[in-house]
């Protein structure tokens, strides 16, 4: 039973691609990926300073939340 599960994670985590012979696709640099939470954030971080994304951030920094209705019991103020 061991191998077998040592055979379903590398087929898991393997790069699947490396099957795929069409030439559309770039190579790409598995040294410059990370799946690390705090890079991740740092990361996130710097893009929202230099390109916002957010709907907040696009609405110049102005709240829309009271453009949008909702009759959903659990945001009432009825508790």
């Amino acid at each position: 039973m061991d191998k077998v599960l040592k055979y379903s994670d590398k087929v898991v985590t393997g790069d699947l691609l490396r099957f795929d012979k069409r030439t559309d696709f770039a190579k790409v640099d598995k040294s410059k990926i990370t799946y690390k939470v705090d890079t991740g954030l740092s990361n996130l971080k710097r893009n929202q300073t230099t390109n916002p994304s957010s709907v907040f951030a696009k609405n110049g920094n102005k709240s829309k939340v009271n453009d949008y209705k909702t009759d959903a019991p659990e945001l009432t103020d009825d508790k």
